[in-house]
């Protein structure tokens, strides 16, 4: 079998998968028409789902964006306290030429 049949093959449709859907449309719809019970459950399970996915989709949003914010304010909280430390640092230094300054800048980088 070469590359190109098989290619053929794959992209033509199959008549009994065909036949079968078909069969199975009719045979829901004969069942949509005929049967409130059935109806009924079609119904509340596609509401249910609905209000599962609605009811996911906002607590995946709340939840992503409150630890987002609990992140932000943690690291601003510590990009406050290490400038805090720093400033100390500078104020308490008595540095006084270029060289005691930049030694000064050097010992408090972290890169």
């Amino acid at each position: 079998m070469t590359a190109d049949s098989r290619e053929q093959r794959s992209t033509r449709f199959n008549p009994r998968l065909l036949r079968r859907l078909r069969l199975g449309r009719r045979i829901l719809s004969r069942r949509w028409h005929q049967s409130l019970q059935f109806r009924a459950i079609l119904v509340a399970l596609t509401l249910t789902l609905l209000a599962f996915f609605a009811t996911g989709s906002f607590m995946s949003h709340q939840i992503a964006d409150r630890l987002f914010s609990d992140r932000l304010n943690q690291v601003l909280a510590e990009s406050r306290t290490d400038i805090a430390d720093v400033q100390a640092s500078f104020d308490a230094s008595d540095a006084s030429d270029r060289t005691e300054v930049q030694a000064l800048i050097d010992s408090t980088w972290v890169p």
